[in-house]
């Protein structure tokens, strides 16, 4: 594929609302909501506070721990994988912070829309890299694949770039295309080629997008944005009605101006209003419908956490410990079902990285990953109490092992079975013997059983002899005679 330096510029410019877009989510992940640096004023002339409650924060946290408490799992299937390439994977994912880069790529594909990886082959090493998608911009076909992508980077005055402190802006570009990567550097004037284009063999682009969905759009979504933009307006208001009744106006009739203004410091020392015959003092306040405030706010909260779907931690009462797995379980469903169709994207990029890995190792003659599962798992929040007190109504159903490794909090259920044992009390004579005669007890209903069969097979067995050798219509016919 060819294109050139203008036409890059014209497609950069064009995306130019794109990442304003994205930017203002960012914002809103990291609190710098609308409220923030608004600055406006009451009609008495006092500053509104700037209250922000980050529901964004909260709802992308939420989703980002659910799928990556539990590392991406790559597993081979059967006879058709290779473990050794499992192996392989395990390598470049412990080198390359994978693990981290996971956690990344999902919250940029949350906030932003997207994340992207670039990756390169370094003396003889897989070199896997996680980067700011406001930095990018992608070019996919008509069958939404990747064909071009681009990273512009401004290197502001100060930046130490080539062993030097930069005097002037400095931006650097790159190109990554299905057969090379271009390196162009921009000081003030144009675009230049920083060096010789880099070939490379992989047949793509060595990128790969992360997204949560088919449009690569964030889920912080307009509608969203302004929802928390009225929560915030309200328990602003809310929060400032509360002081300024607490820092009311005092009114005062009856009294000298004059004198008042004089012995004002005196009066706010002393915490007394001496007051003339038919004077009078009260503060101005003015009212406020709570119930109306109260109702808003809940009917705001309630309808983010539903455009989110996540639920709200606050009416979990098995957060606690009161609330069963069931209930648990309910409370989370809507966010269980977005986060399914989450998985399936994400499964995709975890393929398509592994492509592009295989690429780079088939070309260095390495052995590649094949046969290859993908899981990845939603964590759904346990009542760990509901739980410890249902495992023991398995007792004479499974085995003591068996209830160990169904608890959530037990890692290693064979040493944990191990530990058991060893704080078992010794048994007593009495109770060895009991045992003893318990499990002989035991076996002679299980060999009695077993010789009962064998008697009845080798019975079974003469019967036949007998019918199909003619034997016993022989010995019939002589009794009769």
């Amino acid at each position: 594929m060819e294109i050139t330096i203008k036409q890059l510029e014209e497609l950069w410019s064009r995306q130019a609302s794109t990442r304003s877009k994205m930017e203002t989510r960012r914002k809103y992940y990291e609190g710098k909501h609308a409220i923030v640096g608004r600055n406006a004023t009451y009609a008495d002339g006092v500053t509104a506070s700037e209250i922000v409650t980050n529901w964004a924060e909260y709802a992308i946290d939420s989703y980002v721990g659910a799928l990556t408490s539990t590392p991406y799992q790559v597993t081979v299937d059967g006879e058709d994988g290779s473990k050794s390439g499992v192996e392989m994977y395990a390598e470049i994912a412990k080198d390359n912070q994978l693990a981290a880069a996971d956690v990344e790529n999902l919250r940029n594909a949350l906030v932003c829309g997207f994340g992207v990886e670039t990756h390169e082959f370094v003396k003889g090493k897989v070199i896997i890299t996680s980067h700011d998608p406001l930095q990018w911009l992608l070019l996919w076909d008509a069958d939404d694949s990747l064909v071009a992508a681009v990273r512009r980077v401004a290197l502001p005055v100060g930046t130490v770039f080539e062993d030097q402190v930069l005097e002037t802006k400095v931006e650097l570009m790159t190109v990554y295309l299905e057969d090379r990567i271009e390196d162009w550097i921009n000081k003030g004037q144009d675009w230049v080629a920083a060096n010789e284009p880099r070939r490379h063999s992989y047949g793509r682009p060595p990128v790969v997008v992360w997204r949560v969905n088919r449009s690569r759009t964030s889920i912080i979504t307009d509608a969203l944005i302004g929802q928390m933009d009225e929560y915030n307006d309200i328990d602003t208001i809310t929060g400032d009605d509360i002081r300024n009744n607490t820092n009311s106006k005092l009114t005062i009739c009856g009294c000298d101006a004059n004198w008042l203004m004089d012995n004002a410091e005196k009066i706010n020392k002393l915490n007394m209003l001496p007051l003339p015959q038919g004077a009078s003092a009260e503060y101005l306040t003015k009212g406020n419908d709570v119930e109306r405030v109260r109702d808003r706010l809940q009917r705001t909260r309630d309808h983010i956490h539903t455009m989110f779907k996540v639920p709200d931690i606050q009416a979990i009462l098995g957060a606690t410990g009161a609330a069963s797995g069931i209930a648990l379980r309910l409370k989370f469903q809507p966010m269980m079902h977005r986060a399914s169709s989450m998985i399936n994207w994400l499964k995709a990029g975890m393929e398509d990285r592994i492509a592009l890995v295989n690429a780079m190792l088939g070309k260095a003659s390495k052995e590649v990953l094949e046969g290859f599962t993908v899981t990845i798992q939603f964590v759904l929040p346990t009542n760990r109490t509901e739980e410890w007190q249902a495992i023991g109504s398995l007792k004479g159903v499974v085995s003591h092992r068996t209830q160990l490794e169904l608890l959530s909090d037990i890692d290693d259920p064979e040493r944990e079975l191990e530990e058991v044992r060893k704080e078992q009390p010794p048994l007593t004579a009495e109770d060895q013997i009991a045992q003893s005669d318990a499990l002989a007890n035991r076996a002679a209903v299980d060999i009695g059983q077993v010789a009962m069969e064998a008697i009845q097979a080798a019975a079974d067995g003469i019967l036949d002899s007998l019918v199909n050798t003619g034997a016993l219509e022989r010995l019939t016919a002589a009794r009769q005679n």
